[in-house]
């Protein structure tokens, strides 16, 4: 299986480690072929029976199958990842990284706040005086004390031909809420663009005031560990900040 996965993953991080399981295992003679058939004709016993997920594991790869959310009797493992924080720390780090890039220049000079980090707010305190009910954008940009820009990643699907484009009443009051506690000019709400959805960046105008409520997208689709796709995803931000 390590020579199979090896083969076949563009990642360069998973190829990487492979090449590492490789060395370890050098003594090991390969088999000419492999099939998910002579998996089965491996018999499970007491004595080697913490192996059955991992070979369980290793037929899924073998016949280009996947785990289903339904019941069964097939055991293997798995673990599960946040996708919203994952997709969070990746925009916000990218952004960072590039941010000469992709920053137009009246942001180039602001301090950029992952989590808010120095710039918490509250909306209310309670009986006790206590502060409560917690603001924190996923990136804040200051300049001088004030907050002319503020970043908010959503991990869900938007649809396009809604004229809300499917934001909730739910994250669009949370950035009425930033905007108006922050004293905010312009919130940013950056989606993942889904298979069949084109490219968009609209902006909604708050009733009354001269503040702005953007709702963008960007394709995370690409092979990132490739330099010209990197570059498609900087321009697609750069557009989406200016």
């Amino acid at each position: 299986m390590v020579e199979k996965l090896y083969q076949l993953t563009r990642n360069f991080h998973n190829r990487q480690m492979l090449h590492e399981l490789r060395q370890w295992m050098e003594e090991v003679t390969l088999l000419p072929k492999v099939n998910a058939e002579d998996l089965r004709l491996i018999s499970i016993t007491r004595l080697n029976q913490r192996f059955e997920p991992l070979l369980n594991l290793a037929r899924l790869f073998l016949e280009n199958e996947s785990l289903q959310l339904s019941s069964g009797s097939f055991e293997t493992f798995a673990f599960a990842l946040d996708m919203n924080k994952l997709f969070e720390e990746f925009v916000i780090s990218f952004i960072d990284r590039h941010r000469v890039e992709i920053l137009p220049s009246h942001l180039q000079d602001c301090e950029l706040l992952p989590q808010s980090s120095g710039a918490v707010l509250y909306l209310a305190r309670n009986s006790d005086n206590h502060q409560v009910f917690q603001l924190k954008p996923d990136l804040v940009f200051r300049q001088n004390g004030s907050f002319p820009l503020l970043v908010d990643t959503k991990y869900k699907r938007l649809q396009e031909g809604d004229r809300k484009l499917g934001i909730s009443q739910a994250d669009f009051y949370q950035m009425y809420a930033y905007a108006h506690s922050y004293d905010c000019r312009h919130v940013l709400m950056i989606y993942p663009q889904v298979a069949g959805m084109s490219e968009f960046c609209k902006a909604f105008k708050i009733v009354d005031s001269d503040r702005a409520i953007t709702a963008a997208t960007i394709d995370l689709c690409g092979d990132l560990s490739k330099q010209n796709e990197r570059v498609k995803l900087v321009a697609r931000l750069k557009a989406i900040f200016n």
